[in-house]
């Protein structure tokens, strides 16, 4: 688990204090973990996973994934966060998106089912 802990950290480009301070450990904590002579507690393990969105068979066993699946709302949330800190098409695409009116959805639903009928022919 050593080694899986020490990638997960990685993996978010975090130091070793940023992410002993997210999961509520101490640094030593962490750096016992990361060098195999203790096994963090459940409640940590599943801190781990809950702030990192972690497949907790792949921390524990190293079976599976290192992340769980994101949800519709995450994906979402990503690409939020990736489109505010742009200034280009998508930031003003997604602007323009967010001023239309009920009205201008019903529209833009009834053209991309018009292009997808289109598409199966």
């Amino acid at each position: 688990m050593k080694d899986r802990i020490k990638a997960i950290r990685k993996d978010k480009k975090m130091s070793r204090q940023a992410f002993a301070d997210t999961i509520g450990i101490s640094i030593s904590t962490l750096d016992s973990y990361e060098y195999g002579r203790r096994v963090p507690l459940t409640p940590i393990i599943n801190t781990i996973c809950d702030k990192f969105s972690v497949n907790k068979s792949w921390l524990v066993d190293g079976v599976g994934d290192m992340y769980l699946p994101l949800t519709k709302a995450d994906q979402i949330t990503d690409f939020a966060v990736d489109v505010i800190k742009e200034d280009g098409f998508r930031a003003r695409f997604v602007a323009m998106l967010a001023e239309m009116s009920p009205e201008e959805w019903a529209l833009m639903e009834r053209m991309a089912h018009r292009l997808l009928d289109e598409k199966k022919e």
